[in-house]
This record gives structure tokens, C-alpha cells and sequence, in this order.
């Protein structure tokens, strides 16, 4: 119950934090049989949030998140609360990886009830527009549902992410669902030896072609003003796939970027104003400006956005009594 009524209210805070969200590709196959979405992963826990409340899906979505995330007792239990399932890196040390058993037997029982689980094929997170290479988490989960009986008709798809900035509200942001991946394209294969790197290679390319790839844009830079003026005039004249065909065309030297005067639409709103800018404030204070920023601004807007409209509505009372 936690998780529905929460889906509805972070999917309507999406629709507010972001400028423009444009979703390209086929939807309609999750849900319909064993689902693996296969993600780059540029704005952490963001990522997970705003794929898993634009998609329905049976029983919900289940992310597979960073294993640190959940040291803190506290926070493991609101993470899975939120579908949210440990996965660990080497980094973390052997006794963590070796929970990673665990992890991928509790996969392959969602997708045996035809679920659906998120997985950044990267295996980590940076804020840019660089794709990194595959780790072997995907092709693992990929190869023990094709072997399984019971989830051999599981699929893999990609699906790549585009952000304009990850600096706050007012963003746009493309979510491109590609082709399938599926067990016969990989006829003949065993699914042993050289299937992780074909597997990985084959996701790559499709990765490559779903999302918008620069290694040498950075944030902030003047080319990444550039890049999002010129953002900003394509959304205007491009819809679907065509807009992201246009926008993978060479940034023009010409652009000027205009920074926007009322950038999103938590902004048109005056009265909650005072409350987007103590969340920035406060985010930073807590993240320090880090690759986390993006996803808990947005998770703190919609906790504090309670407290905030009562105070609203006590000082509007107060002064209505001073009136009287």
C-alpha cells in the first residue's frame, strides 16, 4: 500500500520537477512476461524513481540498488520498502559480494511471476553523458533466466537515459525503450564461455543508440549551455525519436544559452517558492552538490512539502484572526 500510494504522489512530483519528460519505445511488453530493463545510470537513485512511476508494471517494479545504500538499518527498510534489492560491489568487500547469491535467487522468483526488475547495466553512477562499460550483473540475471524453464520467454530491455542537467528542478528528460533482447539471439549459444562479453557487446551498442553519448561534455561548461540552449530549441520544433535523432547531431557554436527566468514549474507557482529554495539549500547542505543531489532534492521536496502547506496554512490563519 505504501508503494502504490507512493508511486501516485512521486509520479505527480515528476511531473512537476521536470520541464518535459519524452518517452520513446515500446511499453506495452512489461508486465506481459519476465522483464529485465537494463539501464545506463547518470543521476543515481533518480533513475530508479522516475523509470519505476512512469511504468505500470504487476506487482510494481524492483530496483536493484547500490549494497552500501543499506548499512543504515533505517534507510534498508524504507529502500525495500520501495522495491529496492542490495547488490554489491567487489569494493564492498568478499563477504558483501557473496550476498549477491541472494540477490540474484530473489530476481529470478520475480521474474518467475512474470515481474519486472531494474538494473544499471553499468554497475555505477556518474553525472555526465559518458556510457561506461557493461558489468556482468545483467548477462548473470539475463543467462539464469534463459536456463530456467520457467522464465526462458524473459526479456532484456534497454532502455537509455538522456538528462538535460542534473542541477535541480526544471530538466527535461528522455526515456528511450529499445528492442528486446531476448535468449534466441543467441542461437546455438550455451550461454556459457563468451556469452557475458556477446551479451555485454550486443547491450552496449544498444545502450549507445538509446541515449544521447558524449564523453567530453560537461556539466556547467559552456559547451553544456550550449547543449542545452540547443536542447531547448529542438524540443520545440521534434517530438519522439526524431528529437533525440536531432539533439545527437553536433551542438552548433552558434547557440547562446538564456538561462530562463521561471525554469520550472515549481517555480510559477509563487507560493512555493520559499519552500523548492530551502530544499536546495538543504539538499546541498546534505550532499554537498554530489552525484546524489538531483534524486534527494526531489525526495525531500515531496516530505517536507506537507510540513510546508500546514505552515503556510497556520500563518494564513494566524493573520486572518489578527484581521478580525
Amino acid at each position: 500500500m505504501i508503494y502504490g500510494i507512493s508511486k501516485i504522489v512521486f509520479k505527480k512530483a515528476c511531473s512537476i520537477f521536470f520541464r518535459k519528460i519524452t518517452i520513446i519505445g515500446d511499453q506495452t511488453l512489461i508486465g506481459t512476461r519476465p522483464v529485465i530493463l537494463a539501464l545506463n545510470h547518470p543521476n543515481s537513485f533518480l533513475d530508479a524513481i522516475v523509470t519505476s512511476v512512469l511504468v505500470e508494471s504487476n506487482g510494481g517494479i524492483y530496483s536493484l540498488a547500490r549494497g552500501d545504500a543499506f548499512k543504515n538499518k533505517f534507510l534498508a527498510k524504507i529502500l525495500a520498502t520501495y522495491k529496492m534489492i542490495p547488490i554489491y560491489r567487489i569494493s564492498e568487500g568478499k563477504d558483501n559480494v557473496e550476498k549477491n547469491f541472494e540477490t540474484f535467487d530473489a530476481a529470478q522468483q520475480i521474474l518467475q511471476s512474470n515481474g519486472t526488475i531494474l538494473i544499471f547495466s553499468e554497475g555505477l553512477c556518474e553525472n555526465n553523458w559518458r556510457l561506461r562499460p557493461m558489468k556482468k550483473g545483467t548477462a548473470r540475471m539475463a543467462k539464469e533466466a534463459w536456463l530456467n524453464p520457467d522464465t526462458a520467454n524473459a526479456m532484456v530491455i534497454p532502455v537509455g537515459l538522456t538528462y538535460e542537467h542534473f542541477s535541480g528542478a526544471g530538466k527535461s528528460l528522455i526515456i528511450n525503450y529499445g528492442e528486446p533482447i531476448v535468449a534466441a539471439d543467441f542461437k546455438g549459444s550455451d550461454f556459457q564461455g563468451s556469452f557475458t562479453n556477446d551479451f555485454n557487446q550486443l547491450l552496449g551498442k544498444r545502450l549507445n543508440s538509446l541515449a544521447y553519448i558524449d564523453d567530453s561534455l560537461v556539466e556547467n561548461s559552456e559547451r553544456h549551455k550550449k547543449f542545452m540552449s540547443n536542447w531547448s530549441s529542438l524540443e520545440k520544433k521534434h517530438e519522439g525519436v526524431a528529437f533525440l535523432t536531432e539533439l545527437k547531431k553536433e551542438i552548433p557554436t552558434t547557440s547562446v544559452f538564456h538561462k530562463k527566468l521561471l525554469p520550472s514549474k515549481i517555480h510559477q507557482s509563487i507560493i512555493l517558492i520559499p519552500h523548492y529554495s530551502f530544499c536546495k539549500w538543504l539538499t546541498y547542505k546534505i550532499t554537498k552538490g554530489n552525484l546524489f543531489y538531483d534524486s534527494i532534492l526531489l525526495g525531500v521536496l515531496v516530505f517536507l512539502l506537507p510540513v510546508y502547506l500546514l505552515l503556510i496554512f497556520f500563518i494564513g490563519y494566524c493573520l486572518i484572526l489578527n484581521f478580525i
